[in-house]
């Protein structure tokens, strides 16, 4: 049975009507919906072009990374001398805040401070030689 609802109603599919306020809100509604959609798409189309910006900044790292390690002038020990330099300072910095621990015990409390505190202080020496 199909209701008409006076002179205010739209016809819909199929012959059946709907108040004009209800379809004034359906619209609405399909409106909300189809920004909401595009707001999606605009942001899933910048999460992509992010993505590759940084899978090509990616790329170029390996690529320059393979370049240095398959060049023939430069010799592959280099290479490895330089992650050990990278891994040796790493282990520099560690050692430096675990003297932080240490800092005013006495010899007698801890002789690992003491040992630590020497190391430092041939290093901080060889620097300073290196720099003058």
């Amino acid at each position: 049975m199909v209701q008409r609802y006076g002179t205010s109603s739209m016809p819909v599919e199929n012959g059946v009507y709907v108040r004009h306020s209800d379809y004034e809100a359906l619209e609405s509604e399909c409106a909300d919906w189809k920004r909401r959609w595009q707001d999606a798409v605009d942001h899933a189309s910048e999460a992509i072009t992010e993505r590759n910006h940084w899978q090509s900044n990616h790329d170029n790292q390996v690529s320059r990374a393979r370049f240095l390690v398959e060049r023939g002038d430069i010799p592959v020990e280099r290479v490895r001398a330089y992650q050990m330099l990278g891994a040796l300072l790493a282990l520099e910095e560690a050692v430096r805040a675990q003297r932080a621990i240490y800092e005013g015990t006495s010899d007698e409390d801890n002789m690992t401070g003491n040992g630590i505190t020497r190391a430092l202080d041939l290093v901080d020496s060889e620097r300073a030689k290196e720099q003058a």
